[in-house]
Parts: C-alpha cells; structure tokens; sequence
C-alpha cells in the first residue's frame, strides 16, 4: 500500500492509519540500504577530523 502524504499533514502522526499503517517492503529496503550506506560514509569522514582532546564527554538526555 503506498501512502499518499496531503499537504495539511507534516507529521507522521497526522496520518489516518497511524500508528497502524503497512508500507511495501520491496521499495523502502532499498532506500534504507542507500540511507545506511551514506550514514556509514558520513560516519568515516567525521570521524577522520581532527578531534580535540577531550577528556569526558557527559550526555544529558531529557
């Protein structure tokens, strides 16, 4: 089942179906390996920057 996204409706939630909605497989595996491969490119190139030394990173989350 395709969804056909309305222009009033931004959000993923806005759907009618949500959260039960179904998606066609054969069309977003592609995209995702595509959307993984770039990520892990991205990752690589941050990664070879320089980097400052830091000794303690703190995540605060919330």
């Amino acid at each position: 089942m395709m969804i056909a996204i309305r222009e009033d409706k931004i959000w993923i939630w806005e759907l009618d179906d949500w959260p039960d909605f179904s998606c066609d497989k054969s069309i977003i595996e592609p995209k995702l390996r595509e959307v993984r491969l770039h990520q892990g490119i991205l990752l690589v190139k941050i990664s070879s920057q320089h980097k400052p030394k830091i000794k303690h990173v703190r995540y605060v989350i919330g």
